[in-house]
């Protein structure tokens, strides 16, 4: 049982520790991405509590930096804080307007926190705050799906551009 529990974290932890270099590289504040590639060194030598500290630090730079929210969580989640684990990819997710690989690693964040979190628990809040985040990730997609369509029917038609 112990172990089951254990799956989406140790996955999660070997996906965190590849990604985090490259999320750090995207990064406009120079020391705020020195701190993301410092933690994924900590996570890579297992090291879960320097990493989540080092993570706080960055974030007390860049409070609303989406991606060291996002990894913050994922550290949570390893760390068996399901709970905050789900509050910041929730947080990250709002701040993550227009990066949909970011909002969609967020809601397997969740995902993996509510499974490790196990049937029977309430999740309460949670629930509440993540449903519209939920809700609208899918109104952002079939908004963008109108875009291109319309975009395509242009094309075809032979109009001018729509940014003129």
């Amino acid at each position: 049982m112990h172990a089951k529990s254990l799956m989406p974290a140790l996955m999660l932890a070997i996906y965190t520790a590849a990604s985090l270099p490259a999320l750090a590289a995207q990064q406009n504040n120079s020391a705020s991405a020195a701190m993301l590639e410092a933690a994924a060194l900590q996570l890579e030598f297992g090291e879960v509590e320097q990493a989540g500290d080092t993570l706080e630090r960055a974030l007390r730079i860049e409070p609303n930096n989406p991606a060291t929210l996002h990894h913050l969580g994922r550290v949570r989640l390893q760390q068996g804080q399901y709970e905050q684990a789900v509050a910041l990819a929730t947080r990250s997710n709002a701040l993550a307007r227009n990066d949909a690989e970011l909002r969609k690693r967020n809601l397997q964040l969740v995902q993996a926190a509510r499974q490790a979190m196990g049937p029977g628990v309430a999740y309460g809040a949670m629930a509440e705050v993540d449903e519209p985040t939920e809700i609208r990730v899918g109104l952002d997609k079939e908004v963008e799906r109108g875009r291109e369509a319309g975009i395509a029917a242009a094309d075809q038609a032979g109009s001018p551009a729509l940014d003129e």
